[in-house]
C-alpha cells in the first residue's frame, strides 16, 4: 500500500503540470512547437531565451522515429493491421527490424492502444514510471530490507536522474523505464521459486525484449542480472541451507527465464535475425568509433547547470574537437546530483555481508561504466577488448549507471547511522566535487554576458553541498529530530533533481504537428501516389506513417538498400546533404541533380518545398510542376507525370540498377537483371530491348478494384498481349504473389520495385508479406505459452523437490510505517 501511494505521490509532485495543465512529455510536440509556433508553458520560471529541448540529450529519436510511429501503431491496432511491413515509409520498410523506433516496446503499445494521440502518450509513460517506482520501492524496501527511506531515496534518483530527464519521452530509455518490473520479478523468483513466479519473470523479460534499442536493452539486460545473481549469491541466502549448489540452481532458472522470454518473443526476434543478411543493421553498429568523455567534463557528473549548461543547451564552444584547446568536453555526461552522490558514497561505510553482494554489483556495474566513459583503465581497457561492446557509445553506456546508481543512493541513505567511517567518506565525495568544479572553471571559466547566470547556478550547487552536509551530520542522530533531518535531506534531493529539470514544456496540440489544412489537401488528393517532402515542415518522413500518407523519405534504420541506391539516385544528393544513412530530404538545401523519370517511376505526385527554398522553386517550376497548394511555411508542386504505383510495361531491359534516363516513358518500361522474370517474358515474348514509342503495343490497359492495407495489395488487370505488371513498392523477397490463385514469381524491377510477367487476359493479383520466419515463430511462440501455462499448476511441486526451503529476506520483514520511517534497517 504504501509503495503505491509513494509512487502515485512521486509522480503527481514531479509531473503536475502533465497531469494537471495539458502539458506533454511528447518531444514532436515541442519540436514542430517551434515551426508552428504552438503554445509552450512552464510549471516554474524558466531564464530568457529557454526551448524546450535545453534540457533533452537528443529529442530526434523520438521526433523522427518513435513518436510517428507510436500513432502508426495506433492505427495498426484499430484496423487490425499487419505490423510487419510499414507502406507509408520509403516506398515499403520493414516492421520490427527497424529497432529504433520502438514499434512493440510495451509503452508504445499502451499508448498505441489507447488512441497514440499525446495524451496516450503521457499516460503510457506515467503508468510505467508508476509501476516502476512501485517495483523499485519493494525491492529496496521488502527484498534488500533497507529503510524505506532508502527506498524513497533510490525511487526520486530513478525518476529524477539524469539519464531519465534528459531523455523523457525518448525512444532511447524504454528499457530503463522497465528495468524495476524485471528485477522485482527475477528477486521474487530467487526468494520463492515457483511455477507463477517463473511465468511472471519471462513475462518481465518479455517486456525488455520488446524494446528493440538493441544497445540500451543489452546493457539494461547485463545490468539487471548482475544484480538479481548478486541477489541470489549474498542476500536471498535460506538460514543455515545456502549451498553453492542451491545458488548456481537458482542463477541457472533466471538464465531459463531469459531463454524462455526470448522463445516468447520469437515472432519479434526471428524476423530482426532473418533480416540482417538484408540491411546494415550490424555493420551499422559494429563500425561506430567510441568517443570517451574528457576529464573537463567531470562536473557532468553531478549537475548540467554550472559555468556552462549541458545536453542541448550546452554552448557551441565547448564542442569543438581541437585538441590542443582549453574546449571540447568529448561526449556528452548525465547528472546524478550533487545531495544523490554525497548520500550514495555514504553507502561504502557500513554494509552487512549479505547485503554487501548487492552493493558490490551496484559499485561494479557503476565503476565499469564510468570507467569506459572516462577512459580510465583498466576498466576501458578491458571493455574496448569485447566485439560488439566496445563500439558502444558513451551515451548507452549511461544505461548501466542510470540503474546501479538508485541502488547505491539507497545504500547509502540506509548507511546515515553508520560509523564514524563517514567523514572520510564525505571527505572523498566533496574533494571529487571541488575537483570537477575546478577543471570546468579552467576549460571554460567566466563568460561575458553569462557571469549572473554562472553566478546563479554556482550559489545553487554551493547552497546544494553545504545543505547536504549539514542534513547528514544532523542525520545521524537517534532523537526524535532525526526523522525531521533525514525527511530534509530527501526533500533537498528532489529539489535539486527538479532544478536541474527543464520545465517548458509544450502543450498538448496533435493538430499542430503538421499542417492540418496541407494534410487535408493530401488526405483528400494524393489517392494512390507518393509525397516527396523537402526540408522540415509539411510532413517530413515518418509523419507520412503516422497520417497514412505514402512517401519517398524515411528516417529509420534498416533502410532497404536497394531502396536507398534508388532514392539517392533519383534525389542525386551526395552524402554531405543526406542525414546520417536516412532516405531524407531534410538538408538538401540547394537544388540536387533530380532526375524526374526516377521521381516519377516512384509515383511521387507531390513534392513540398520550403517557402524560403527560392532556388528549389525556381526549378521545380522551369521543369513543368504546378503549385497545387501553398501556405506560410511551403508550396505543394503537382507532378502531372507521375506513374501510377501499379503500371503495365511493354517492353524491357536486362540491366542492373536503373539508368538516369530511360528512353520513351518510364512508367511502360521495365530495367531489370532478375533472371527468373527474363525467362518468363521471353517465354511469352515480351520485346526486349524496345520502347512503346517504337511501336510496340499501346493498347487498352485495364487496372481495377486496387485494394491496399499493410502486407496486402490485391487487383484486377485486363491485359490484350502478355506484358509486365509493376508494382512501384519496395521488394522484399518475402513479399508472395498469386496470380488467379496461383503463385508466381515476384521479381525485382527498376531496381527497386516489384514486377510479374503476366499473359494476356484479365487476372486478379495478389501480393502480400510475412517473414519467411514468422510461421516458425509463431510455433515457437506456442509452444513456449503451453510450456509456461502447463508449468503454473505443478510449479510447486517442482520447487518443493530442488528449494525444499525458502529464501529469507534480510530483515525478516519490511520495516513498519509506526517504525522510524527513515532510520536504519530493522534487526
Amino acid at each position: 500500500m504504501r509503495a503505491g501511494l509513494f509512487a502515485v505521490l512521486l509522480v503527481l509532485v514531479s509531473f503536475p503540470d502533465v497531469i494537471f495543465s495539458g502539458a506533454t512529455l511528447v518531444n514532436s510536440a515541442g519540436y514542430f512547437a517551434g515551426i508552428y509556433g504552438t503554445p509552450m508553458a512552464a510549471l516554474y520560471p524558466e531564464r530568457e531565451g529557454r526551448s524546450y529541448h535545453h534540457g533533452l540529450n537528443d529529442s530526434g529519436g523520438a521526433v523522427w522515429q518513435s513518436d510517428p510511429m507510436r500513432q502508426y501503431m495506433g492505427r495498426v491496432l484499430h484496423d487490425r493491421q499487419s505490423p510487419y511491413w510499414n507502406p507509408y515509409s520509403a516506398t515499403g520498410s520493414l516492421g520490427p527490424e527497424t529497432l529504433v523506433d520502438q514499434k512493440f516496446s510495451p509503452i508504445t503499445l499502451v499508448a498505441a492502444a489507447l488512441g497514440g494521440n499525446q495524451l496516450a502518450a503521457d499516460a503510457a509513460l506515467l503508468l510505467f514510471f508508476a509501476l516502476s517506482l512501485y517495483c523499485l520501492y519493494l525491492i529496496v524496501a521488502v527484498n534488500l530490507g533497507l529503510a524505506e527511506g532508502a527506498a524513497v531515496a533510490g525511487g526520486i534518483v530513478y525518476l529524477l536522474g539524469g539519464f531519465n530527464i534528459a531523455n523523457l519521452g525518448s525512444n532511447v530509455v524504454h528499457a530503463y523505464v522497465l528495468f524495476p518490473l524485471l528485477l522485482g520479478a527475477l528477486m521474487a523468483l530467487v526468494r520463492k521459486p515457483s511455477g507463477l513466479r517463473f511465468v511472471m519473470a519471462v513475462g518481465a523479460n518479455a517486456l525488455i525484449l520488446a524494446t528493440t534499442f538493441l544497445p540500451v536493452a543489452f546493457l539494461t539486460f547485463a545490468s539487471v542480472y548482475t544484480l538479481a545473481a548478486a541477489y541470489a549469491v549474498g542476500v536471498a541466502d535460506p538460514s543455515g541451507s545456502g549451498t553453492l549448489g542451491r545458488r548456481l540452481l537458482v542463477i541457472g532458472l533466471l538464465v531459463v527465464s531469459f531463454i524462455a522470454a526470448l522463445l516468447l518473443m520469437a515472432p519479434l526476434y526471428l524476423p530482426i535475425v532473418e533480416s540482417l543478411t538484408l540491411v546494415d543493421s550490424v555493420e551499422m553498429y559494429s563500425s561506430r568509433s567510441f568517443f570517451p568523455i574528457r576529464p573537463r567534463n567531470l562536473i557532468g557528473l553531478f549537475s548540467p547547470k554550472h559555468f556552462w549548461e549541458s545536453y542541448s543547451a550546452i554552448d557551441p564552444q565547448l564542442l569543438t574537437a581541437d585538441p590542443k584547446g582549453a574546449l571540447g568536453l568529448g561526449n556528452g555526461a548525465f547528472h546524478l546530483g550533487i545531495v544523490p552522490f554525497v548520500v550514495g558514497i555514504l553507502a561504502l561505510t557500513s554494509q552487512g555481508r549479505r547485503r554487501g553482494m548487492v552493493f558490490a554489483a551496484a559499485a561494479l556495474l557503476f565503476v565499469a561504466a564510468v570507467g569506459r566513459m572516462y577512459d580510465v583503465d583498466p576498466m576501458a581497457g578491458a571493455i574496448a577488448q569485447v566485439f560488439g561492446v566496445r563500439n558502444l557509445g558513451c551515451q548507452y553506456w549511461w544505461t548501466m549507471v542510470a540503474i546501479a546508481f538508485p541502488f547505491l543512493t539507497a545504500f547509502g541513505f540506509d548507511a546515515l547511522l553508520g560509523a564514524d567511517r563517514r567523514v572520510f567518506a564525505l571527505i572523498a565525495a566533496y574533494g571529487l566535487i571541488v575537483t570537477a568544479f575546478i577543471l570546468a572553471y579552467r576549460a571554460f571559466g567566466w563568460h561575458e554576458g553569462r557571469y549572473l547566470l554562472q553566478i546563479w547556478y554556482l550559489v545553487v550547487a554551493a547552497s546544494v553541498a553545504a545543505a547536504a552536509g549539514f542534513l547528514i551530520a544532523r542525520a545521524r542522530s537517534h532523537g526524535a529530530r532525526a526523522w525531521a533531518w533525514r525527511t530534509g535531506l530527501l526533500v533537498l534531493m528532489f529539489l535539486e533533481l527538479t532544478f536541474y529539470m527543464n520545465h517548458l514544456r509544450p502543450l498538448r496540440n496533435d493538430g499542430a504537428l503538421v499542417p492540418p489544412a496541407m494534410l487535408s489537401f493530401l488526405k483528400q488528393d494524393i489517392g494512390d501516389f507518393r509525397l516527396a517532402n523537402f526540408g522540415f515542415g509539411g510532413i517530413p518522413p515518418e509523419w507520412g506513417s503516422a497520417h497514412a500518407i505514402p512517401e519517398v523519405g524515411s528516417m529509420n534504420m534498416s533502410i532497404l538498400p536497394w531502396y536507398k541506391s534508388f532514392f539517392e539516385q533519383a534525389f542525386g544528393l551526395p552524402a554531405i546533404r543526406l542525414w546520417g544513412n536516412f532516405a531524407s530530404l531534410h538538408f538538401a538545401v540547394s537544388p540536387p541533380a533530380l532526375s524526374d523519370q526516377l521521381v516519377d517511376l516512384l509515383a511521387v505526385k507531390y513534392l513540398f518545398i520550403p517557402a524560403h527554398w527560392k532556388e528549389y522553386h525556381e526549378l521545380l517550376l522551369g521543369r513543368g510542376y504546378t503549385p497545387a497548394y501553398g501556405d506560410a511555411y511551403g508550396t505543394l508542386y503537382l507532378n502531372s507525370d507521375a506513374c501510377p504505383r501499379v503500371s503495365v510495361a511493354r517492353a524491357w531491359s536486362q540491366q542492373q540498377g536503373i539508368p538516369q534516363q530511360l528512353p520513351g516513358s518510364p512508367c511502360q518500361r521495365v530495367v531489370t537483371d532478375d533472371p527468373e522474370l527474363i525467362a518468363v517474358a521471353r517465354q511469352l515474348g515480351i520485346p526486349e530491348g524496345v520502347s512503346p514509342a517504337d511501336g510496340v503495343g499501346n493498347s487498352n490497359v485495364l487496372i481495377a478494384r486496387i485494394r491496399r492495407n499493410n502486407a496486402l495489395v490485391r487487383f484486377t488487370v485486363a491485359l490484350d498481349a502478355p506484358a509486365i505488371v509493376v508494382v512501384a513498392d519496395a521488394w522484399h523477397p518475402s513479399w508472395r504473389t498469386r496470380v488467379d490463385k496461383q503463385p508466381v514469381h515476384t521479381g525485382l524491377v527498376n531496381g527497386s520495385f516489384r514486377g510479374i510477367v503476366l499473359p494476356a487476359g484479365e487476372h486478379l493479383v495478389e501480393m502480400s508479406y510475412r517473414p519467411r520466419s514468422l510461421p516458425a515463430a509463431i510455433a515457437l511462440t506456442a509452444l513456449t505459452l503451453a510450456l509456461l501455462v502447463a508449468l503454473i499448476p505443478y510449479g510447486g511441486r517442482l520447487r518443493r523437490r530442488l528449494f525444499p526451503t525458502p529464501m529469507d529476506l534480510p530483515n525478516g520483514r519490511v520495516q513498519l510505517i509506526s517504525e522510524p520511517l527513515l532510520g536504519g534497517a530493522v534487526g
